[in-house]
């Protein structure tokens, strides 16, 4: 039997194109990238982000503290919605 390589190394296609063409390409091309007004407006930071973050610091010093308690039901009531009203 006899087993043929079909993935030999020695048989590149791309071996034979000309050099000088793919360089000109990566000269001639550049890569741009604009960003719509929208797009700023949502990158900048906002009321909310800083109220959510100072409630995080909030909930983080109460759990090292130990002062934080969850509330079993209420935990199970956000889930049964969860899964409920989907």
């Amino acid at each position: 039997m006899k087993i043929t390589p079909y993935n030999r190394p020695d048989l590149n296609p791309y071996k034979h194109q000309p050099q000088q063409a793919g360089q000109e390409l990566r000269k001639s091309a550049a890569d741009q990238v604009e960003i719509s007004e929208a797009a700023k407006k949502l990158q900048q930071s906002s009321k909310w982000e800083a109220e959510r973050k100072a409630r995080v610091e909030q909930l983080k010093l109460h759990i090292q503290s130990g002062e934080y308690k969850v509330h079993p039901k209420a935990v199970a009531e956000g889930i049964a919605k969860y899964f409920t009203e989907k």
